[in-house]
């Protein structure tokens, strides 16, 4: 769509952020955070999501905290974006975060983390269909994945992650179901975002 809509022919690489902080939680009496990364796994290059969880203390001195824990999440074949965290009153939790790669649309993945295990395995919550085809795709850093965000509620966590649901649709299947590819986007953009429930 974006020959039609924007005159461009060529897709962006996705922006998968810069090192800020974007999410911190109290839980459990540890801070809790997570924040995008350059990663190299295997001699390839990637954007992976860095955790960290501190003791913190407050004392009639000020603030301080001290590292319990911290890793880097990564992958050799794809590219993890937009971290977001939430995590339960016992200390358990979960990172929700973009997957994406060269075979691999733009997608809504998962890790579970606590302070004795760190951080478990990459999970799937749901495949991207089709490439990004939106408006802030047609430009020099295209913006994906930062409306994600996490909320708990008592022993569950819940994770809202964008992702393409849309199929693949050509230019004139875009035209005939009126701009919409059977209901799965807007005209300017083809982003989901899913929240799912997760008991860590």
């Amino acid at each position: 769509m974006g020959n039609l809509l924007y005159g461009a022919t060529e897709p962006g690489l996705i922006d998968t952020s810069d090192s800020r902080v974007l999410d911190v939680r109290y839980a459990n009496g540890k801070l809790w955070t997570v924040l995008g990364t350059a990663a190299d796994v295997e001699g390839n290059a990637r954007a992976g999501v860095a955790w960290f969880i501190l003791n913190p203390s407050v004392n009639a001195a000020g603030v301080s905290a001290s590292m319990l824990s911290q890793g880097i999440l990564a992958l050799a074949d794809e590219s993890l974006a937009y971290p977001t965290l939430g995590v339960t009153k016992s200390g358990r939790g979960v990172i929700g975060f973009t997957r994406v790669s060269e075979n691999l649309f733009p997608s809504v993945g998962y890790a579970s983390i606590d302070a004795v295990a760190g951080v478990g395995a990459v999970g799937m919550i749901r495949e991207g269909q089709s490439p990004q085809d939106g408006f802030t795709e047609y430009g020099p850093r295209p913006r994906w994945g930062d409306y994600g965000a996490a909320a708990v509620d008592g022993n569950t966590v819940y994770i809202a992650g964008q992702y393409i649901e849309q199929p693949p649709c050509t230019v004139q299947q875009f035209i005939d179901t009126n701009f919409s590819c059977w209901g799965t986007r807007s005209q300017l953009a083809n982003w989901s975002t899913r929240v799912t429930e997760l008991i860590p």
